[in-house]
């Protein structure tokens, strides 16, 4: 315990028990500035280690730790044993610690949104639940091997993954000096679908396509209901099968399928043309983009080359995908 020094201490007298004499009793006040100075000093690297361990692996940077913060959280609650070819993060230092850690990064990222306008805080908290919002339904559909029609699954992706970059891009307009009324809202939303849907697109066809080996982690063994996954299981079903629905209720946690039936539910995606079906999701997407893209850039006045290019290179990693 951290007590004040002895002349700051107040005494109070209260009766002996022993011999009724007056006893005097030191009433220690707790430094809670030097405290929080002391555990500040000696645990901010202990603290900060596994958001360091993260952010030291291979991956684009984020301007705020929101991103980062999150994926710290999700590898936990997904059983991840990997994050880029690396160890998860809670495999390293421990469930308690990897969640703990992001608590107080949180506690760090409101402070500093704090700092901003109302707004601006505002469209952190608002994203940010609706960000968990989108986990809590996906979990509660892997949990219950229960997969969404396909409208529902897109709703969870502009939650999950669109509040990210809604965070951002709210933020950002509302701390704007100009430009602000402009309404960026769909364009977002759809970017953010795009995204999601292109990372589980590359995540199932490198185990169709054998860019990875069966053995490695993937969605499949996660039990997660992709656009792809969610396609080929509506397929059977229209033919009047189960093979596909009854694999993924084989899955156990945290070793996933066993290879044998994972390879089985790659050939009956595959055979359902939910790959080709998904890259034309993407396609029409990105068409949509480009044309939210002109139409802001002609409400702005501006020609944002920038955002055309990245959109250009999302397209040639969905082209990539589909190679051998």
């Amino acid at each position: 315990m951290i007590y004040q020094n002895k002349e700051t201490q107040e005494s109070n007298m209260i009766p002996s028990e022993a011999n009724g004499e007056m006893a005097s009793v030191k009433l220690y006040k707790y430094d809670w500035e030097r405290a929080v100075a002391m555990v500040a000093a000696q645990s901010d690297e202990i603290v900060n280690a596994p958001f360091a361990y993260l952010d030291s692996l291979p991956n684009p940077k984020t301007l705020v730790p929101v991103d980062q913060t999150t994926l710290l959280i999700d590898d936990v609650l997904d059983n991840d044993t990997e994050r880029r070819g690396s160890p998860a993060t809670h495999l390293i230092f421990g469930v308690g610690h990897t969640i703990s850690t992001a608590l107080v990064t949180y506690g760090k990222i409101y402070e500093l949104a704090s700092t901003l306008s109302d707004v601006a805080y505002r469209s952190l908290l608002d994203e940010i639940k609706i960000l968990y919002s989108g986990h809590t339904h996906e979990f509660f559909q892997t949990y219950n091997c229960a997969p969404p029609p396909i409208p529902v699954h897109l709703k969870v992706l502009e939650q999950k993954t669109g509040s990210l970059f809604r965070m951002t891009s709210r933020m950002m307009q509302a701390e704007a000096t100009k430009n602000q009324d402009i309404n960026i809202n769909n364009f977002i939303t759809v970017l953010g679908r795009y995204y999601q849907i292109l990372n589980d697109f590359q995540d199932i066809t490198d185990t169709a396509l054998g860019k990875i080996s069966l053995s490695d982690k993937d969605d499949l063994d996660q039990g997660t209901f992709t656009l792809t996954l969610i396609h080929a299981l509506n397929e059977q079903e229209k033919a009047g099968k189960t093979e596909l629905i009854e694999i993924m209720k084989s899955r156990r946690d945290p070793d996933g399928l066993p290879r044998k039936a994972k390879a089985r539910a790659v050939e009956l995606i595959k055979e359902a043309g939910s790959l080709d079906y998904t890259k034309s999701v993407l396609d029409n997407a990105y068409d949509e983009l480009m044309r939210e893209v002109m139409a802001i850039d002609q409400a702005a006045g501006t020609d944002n080359q920038a955002m055309k290019n990245y959109l250009e290179y999302l397209k040639s990693l969905a082209e990539v995908a589909v190679t051998v």
